[in-house]
C-alpha cells in the first residue's frame, strides 16, 4: 500500500471520529432558553384582566308625557299630586227665532255675560250663519272651560269681549246684520255707530271684505 492510500484511509478515519463524537456528546445547556409559545393561554397568567362579556344595549325607555316634574326641586311629583287637565263639555242647542249670543247666554246660562262663549264655542262658523233657525250649535257647560283647564289653577274668568268682528260679504246691508246677529233689523245702527270711522250714517258704503266691530245690543 503506497502511502497516498494510507493518507485518505487517515483522513476518513478521522471524519468518521469526529462524526461519532458529535453525535454522542450531549448539546450543552444554555442559560437563555427560547420562549415556549402556547396557545389560548389562559389570560389571568398573563396579567391582562378577561374582557367583560358585553351587555345587550337595553331600549331606550319612552318619554312618559304624563310624567310631571316639581320646578321648585327637580323631583318627581307623586301620581296623586300630578295636575289633571279637566276638559271642557258641551251640549246641543238648537237655534230658535230672534236667537242671537246675547239671548242664549241669558237663556243658558242666566246671564248676558258670557255671550263671547257661545261665540267661541263655535269657533268653526261664521257669527251671522251661526244664529240661523234651526241650526244646531254647541255650547259650554261651563262658560269658564272652553278649551281645557288645569286642575291646580284657579278656573280663568269666562271671555270678556266689548264686540265681535263680522266679514262684509256680498249683498250685506246693516238691517240684514242686525237681524242675523241680533235677531231685530231696526237695530243696525248700534253697529254703523260702533263703526262710524268706516261706515257712513245710512250704511250705504259696505264693501265686501269689511271687517265691522258688532257690539252687545241694548240690554232692553
Amino acid at each position: 500500500m503506497d502511502g497516498t492510500t494510507r493518507i485518505g484511509i487517515a483522513c476518513l478515519s478521522l471524519v468518521i471520529l469526529w462524526v461519532v463524537v458529535y453525535w454522542a456528546t450531549p448539546a450543552p445547556e444554555s442559560g437563555d432558553s427560547p420562549p415556549r409559545v402556547t396557545y389560548q393561554q389562559p389570560l389571568e397568567q398573563t396579567g391582562v384582566d378577561p374582557p367583560s362579556d358585553p351587555q345587550p344595549e337595553q331600549p331606550q325607555q319612552p318619554d312618559d308625557q304624563s310624567q310631571q316634574i316639581d320646578d321648585a326641586n327637580g323631583e318627581e311629583a307623586p301620581p296623586s299630586e300630578r295636575p289633571r287637565i279637566i276638559p271642557p263639555t258641551f251640549v246641543e242647542y238648537t237655534v230658535q227665532d230672534g236667537d242671537n249670543a246675547w239671548t242664549i247666554s241669558e237663556r243658558f246660562y242666566g246671564t248676558r255675560e258670557h255671550w263671547a262663549s257661545v261665540l267661541l264655542s263655535n269657533p268653526t262658523v261664521d257669527a251671522r250663519r251661526l244664529f240661523r233657525v234651526g241650526r244646531v250649535i254647541k255650547l259650554a257647560e261651563d262658560p269658564q272651560n272652553i278649551q281645557g283647564i288645569r286642575s291646580d289653577e284657579e278656573p280663568p274668568a269666562a271671555p270678556r269681549m266689548d264686540y265681535i268682528e263680522y266679514r262684509v260679504e256680498s249683498g250685506d246691508s246693516l238691517s240684514a246684520i242686525s237681524q242675523a246677529i241680533y235677531g231685530r233689523a231696526s237695530l243696525w245702527r248700534y253697529i254703523q255707530s260702533a263703526n262710524a270711522d268706516q261706515v257712513n250714517s245710512n250704511g250705504t258704503n259696505l264693501r265686501p271684505g269689511m271687517i265691522l266691530r258688532i257690539p252687545p245690543p241694548p240690554a232692553d
